[in-house]
């Protein structure tokens, strides 16, 4: 799933350079990279940060060895990730609403980036630094973006 994620990252990127160049289908491009990470960690964060295949999470034994209050904290990361990325996917094409998806999802990457850093401090495990790495990255996007002011569709500031 690692790969799929850094095509999807690619593929939002890559529409921001072409959004740059003044070519065509680059908001098309960046509002379906964008709405798939959103699915991608709203469903599959449980499996995803825990890593567990896809053909293994209708499986019995697949969730056996985790224990509960770390499958409900990767589905609260997913959430939390999922409003960043609707944040940053609104922000960018200046529609209504982004400010508050990006408080909403700031304010949960905040709360869990401590909760996984003393975590990570105490074990050491790679599902903490993981997390780490991606509430970062998304959680600095939409930082740096929620800093930005609000422009409408028009141009003007709000």
């Amino acid at each position: 799933m690692k790969n799929f994620e850094k095509i999807i990252a690619g593929i939002a990127f890559g529409s921001q350079i072409m959004k740059l160049l003044y070519l065509p289908m680059a908001d098309l491009l960046f509002i379906l990279s964008m709405t798939v990470f959103v699915f991608f960690y709203f469903y599959l964060s449980f499996a995803f940060f825990n890593n567990i295949q896809l053909k293994d999470i209708p499986t019995k034994g697949a969730f056996s060895s985790i224990s509960k209050w770390r499958i409900i904290g990767s589905i609260l990361i997913g959430i939390t990730i999922s409003f960043l990325c609707i944040g940053i996917l609104f922000k960018r094409l200046h529609w209504p609403g982004a400010d508050i998806n990006l408080a909403i999802g700031l304010i949960g990457a905040i709360i869990s980036l401590i909760v996984s850093f003393i975590k990570y401090q105490k074990s050491q495990s790679p599902f903490y630094k993981n997390i780490l790495i991606r509430l970062a990255i998304f959680g600095f996007i939409g930082a740096a973006l929620l800093a930005l002011p609000f422009v409408n569709n028009a141009g003007l500031l709000n």
